[in-house]
């Protein structure tokens, strides 16, 4: 009985100290609106590290892992690959705007059979963000906190709400 009670208290313990730090958030299609307070709280909170072809590496170690089995690897991408905060890193290859309004800068990969990573702004993205956006060049180096999605090759901009325009922190 008191085996079975320290490894149970134990499992909480280790669940507790390995989970991802989770803030409070709305959601607007693919973005992650937080407030401003968690916004600045997950920019300065210890988060994995990627760069381009590392997240593909893991994406693909993903879909090997589940064979040829379709359903189990959207299941995993859903449950293990989306949703997490990250920093993601690399250099721009271009930036552009979508039929949607948002803006992606796109981020090379060097692998042989890997599509560059969007890193999309949301349509509400505050006109001196786009500025800044509008003002990276190819061959410049990008870094950010995103979110993943269910695939690789598009990540999402954490941003807040200010005044009905959204800013990413920085």
């Amino acid at each position: 009985m008191k085996k079975s009670f320290i490894l149970i208290a134990l499992s909480f313990l280790a669940a507790a100290c390995f989970c991802e730090t989770k803030f409070p958030q709305t959601r607007e299609g693919n973005t992650h609106i937080l407030s401003n307070t968690d916004l600045k709280k997950l920019q300065s909170e210890p988060v994995n590290k990627y760069t381009t072809d590392s997240l593909y590496k893991e994406y693909d170690a993903l879909r090997k892992s589940c064979g040829k089995n379709s359903e189990l690897f959207e299941k995993k991408c859903s449950q293990e690959f989306a949703d997490r905060a990250i920093k993601i890193s690399g250099y721009i290859k271009k930036v552009k705007k979508n039929v949607l309004g948002e803006y992606i800068v796109d981020l090379g990969t060097t692998k042989l059979l890997a599509w560059d990573i969007g890193v999309v702004y949301p349509r509400k993205t505050a006109d001196d963000v786009i500025a800044k956006i509008l003002s990276l060049k190819e061959g410049d180096y990008f870094e950010a906190v995103v979110y993943t999605r269910e695939t690789y090759m598009y990540v999402d901009m954490p941003v807040w709400n200010d005044n009905g325009s959204y800013r990413p922190f920085k």
